[in-house]
């Protein structure tokens, strides 16, 4: 494949209008991808005023559900503004993207279509999605999450984004399903009831369209059999990119971690080296393993990033530079 021009790439900039920090994920967009068009997908009768998009997409807002005290299912939110803003998408290539996310980099577009090797019968997509390590997930509280891709931005062609964001909306019901489990449950999951996580819930139901319910009842639904078409249908549909591949600053909080610096943090995430692995092992036999690359990789997070004066440094130089 050829090298990929920007004017043929359109974000797809979708969720709430934050005053302070739309602004600045759009002029990001316009610093690295100057000739890719902007839709901006948004709820109706916000304001939005001075924002440099190309397009405006205005949605009825389908509401998140509360399942805590602190904290909202925004997964219907997600899929409508999504879906929408991608209908309108009239280039080859789209990426779509929080409205609170800053994108620092056009280089991981390299990696589209560079790992070509596939399986057909666990292949969804035309081409593989690429898509960034937080919050792909290997494990939560120490239990095995399948199909837990990361959903804060996604690259790929439009037709295949177009399809994985065409599924149903969540139910009220399955943001209280463990409600239902007090005795089978432990305590610590106690917090979050839903039935499966926002990532989870899209990556899954996608699947689930095309090849039909494989029996993944609930996000802790980890027998061996599940878990080995999760790796299965991530091998073949996503490529994984760690924070050097594909760098973004989460506007939102002002954290380390959020830079994809953070090993404690990351540690049980699926890293760009644990998807190689992955390819290697259910795409590509022949596939030469970085391992020199990978230690560097894990060096660097394990010590550097784990001293405390470190992270300070790397905060205060984010909040300085994009905030």
């Amino acid at each position: 494949m050829g090298k990929i021009k920007h004017k043929d790439i359109t974000f797809v900039v979708q969720g709430a209008i934050d005053k302070i920090n739309t602004p600045k994920c759009i002029s990001f967009i316009r610093k690295y991808f100057k000739n890719s068009k902007i839709i901006l997908s948004t709820w109706e009768f916000s304001d939005v005023t001075g924002l440099d998009f190309d397009e405006l997409v205005l949605n009825k807002d389908p509401g998140g559900f509360k399942f805590s005290d602190k904290f909202y299912d925004n997964t219907n939110r997600q899929i409508v503004s999504s879906l929408n803003g991608l209908k309108h998408v009239k280039t080859l290539y789209a990426i779509k993207i929080r409205s609170d996310i800053a994108l620092l980099s056009n280089k991981f577009i390299k990696y589209f279509d560079k790992f070509n090797k596939r399986n057909n019968s666990y292949k969804l997509y035309e081409k593989r999605i690429l898509t960034y390590i937080f919050p792909c997930k290997f494990k939560h509280l120490d239990e095995t999450t399948p199909f837990h891709i990361g959903d804060w931005i996604y690259f790929g062609l439009s037709t295949d984004l177009i399809k994985m964001f065409d599924i149903p909306l969540i139910k009220k019901e399955d943001c209280a399903f463990y409600d239902g489990f007090p005795e089978s449950v432990p305590k610590r999951f106690y917090q979050n009831p839903q039935k499966y996580f926002p990532e989870q819930y899209l990556c899954y139901k996608s699947l689930e369209k095309e090849f039909g319910n494989i029996g993944f009842n609930h996000r802790f639904c980890n027998t061996n059999e599940i878990v080995d078409i999760s790796e299965k249908f991530i091998a073949n549909n996503y490529v994984i990119l760690s924070h050097f591949q594909m760098p973004i600053y989460f506007l939102k909080k002002n954290r380390s971690e959020y830079c994809g610096l953070d090993y404690e943090y990351f540690k049980n995430s699926i890293n760009f080296f644990d998807w190689l692995n992955l390819y290697k092992k259910y795409c590509d036999s022949d596939f030469k393993y970085p391992i020199i690359k990978r230690k560097i990789y894990l060096i660097i997070n394990r010590i550097i990033y784990k001293n405390k004066n470190c992270k300070q440094i790397i905060e205060k130089y984010c909040k300085r530079r994009y905030e």
